[in-house]
């Protein structure tokens, strides 16, 4: 019985904080709204890197100078049978 009670009580405070934060987000300006649909997290690269050495779980991948990938984008590796690895980057050296 005590456990169903502090169940409905939680389930009703989500809820309500749920039904404010929709009423927060609508009453935000049309502009506010339209820049947080357009956001771009990644960025293409046009040219692939090259592989030039993997140590435990850091692995080097060599740009051109000017191309290179933007830190916390994901770069994909693929090998020739058909399978995907996504690493990020995290710095340039």
């Amino acid at each position: 019985m005590y456990i169903s009670r502090a169940l409905g009580y939680v389930a009703s405070s989500a809820f309500r904080a749920q039904s404010a934060n929709v009423a927060r987000l609508a009453a935000r300006p049309l502009g506010a709204q339209a820049s947080l649909k357009a956001r771009n997290y990644a960025t293409d690269v046009s040219t692939a890197g090259q592989i030039r050495s993997v140590i435990g779980a850091v692995v080097d991948v060599q740009f051109d100078q000017e191309n290179l990938p933007a830190i916390l984008n994901a770069l994909e590796v693929q090998d020739h049978a058909g399978g995907r690895l996504v690493l990020e980057v995290s710095q340039h050296l």
